[in-house]
């Protein structure tokens, strides 16, 4: 499970039916308020080990909440034929992670990349220099879909991080 959603009792026990089988996981792209409070209701529920980063030291991230384990880029998590790799994606916050499941090039990016709105970098966590930096990273990786914390699944990742595509015809410009 990547971050459950909202943690209303009705909705974590939809969780839990839709899952079929135990939940192994609960893996959070970041530790901030509108997360862990969900997170910590299915781990109650089901007992599963819960994977991210720790909060850095400030208040918009909840300093009482640690993972089970620290995930560190580049791992890989096996999911029983299938592959998480992490991809630490600061900026919006120090903590932030990506999960990309690598056969099918599906990058989940929690609050890093959102389809139809903008994503908050609130200093001094937030950095728009770093953000920035980890944009063009993901720029580099082989990604079919965006599969993000907001919004619906986006397509043509690489047009949605900015990357130079071919001009049309019409505009591009020769040398003389």
């Amino acid at each position: 499970m990547i971050d459950p959603g909202p943690a209303i009792d009705a909705h974590i026990e939809a969780v839990i039916k839709a899952a079929g089988a135990r939940i192994r996981w609960i893996l959070v792209t970041i530790l901030i308020w509108t997360i862990r409070p969900a997170a910590a209701l299915l781990q109650a529920k089901t007992g599963a080990e819960l994977l991210g980063m720790p909060p850095p030291p400030y208040e918009r991230q909840d300093q009482s909440f640690r993972p089970d384990r620290a995930l560190a880029d580049g791992e890989r998590i096996e999911l029983g034929g299938c592959t998480l790799r992490v991809i630490h994606a600061p900026g919006h916050a120090s903590n932030q992670l990506c999960y990309l499941l690598e056969d099918e090039k599906l990058l989940f990016t929690g609050d890093h990349v959102m389809q139809g709105s903008t994503v908050v970098i609130n200093p001094p966590d937030g950095d728009m220099r770093v953000y920035l930096d980890s944009l063009r990273r993901l720029q580099d990786e082989d990604i079919a879909w965006f599969a993000p914390g907001h919004g619906f699944l986006m397509d043509k990742p690489q047009e949605a991080l900015g990357a130079p595509a071919d001009p049309p015809a019409h505009a591009r410009r020769t040398r003389c």
